[in-house]
């Protein structure tokens, strides 16, 4: 299988979230057997897309592979799923996350 990978950073998140979320998704889906398709660092900060421009240049990747793509993936960064429910008590939803490939990074 072969996915793209949107690695959507906004700009108030630290950009090296993005990075280590970046590398952590393309290990997981390598290790799945799996094959991404990713903006690399040499197309935006750390291969994550924030400006319009960055978009543009994951929908020209997208598009050059896109008989290849099965799928799409779109991760914002790497943050423990629990801490995030902590910040806001009304999304403690525990049944909504379920198991799955991504089971560490997988959050509400």
């Amino acid at each position: 299988m072969t996915f793209g990978v949107v690695v959507g950073n906004r700009g108030f998140f630290p950009s090296h979230l993005a990075k280590t979320g970046r590398d952590e998704i393309i290990k997981v889906l390598e290790a799945a057997g799996a094959r991404p398709i990713v903006l690399g660092p040499e197309d935006s900060t750390y291969g994550a897309v924030e400006t319009y421009v960055e978009s543009q240049r994951c929908a020209d990747l997208f598009k050059k592979h896109a008989d290849e793509i099965d799928g799409i993936i779109i991760t914002l960064h790497r943050h423990p799923p629990r801490q995030l429910l902590r910040q806001n008590e009304r999304l403690q939803q525990p049944h909504a996350i379920r198991p799955s490939l991504f089971v560490d990074n997988a959050a509400h």
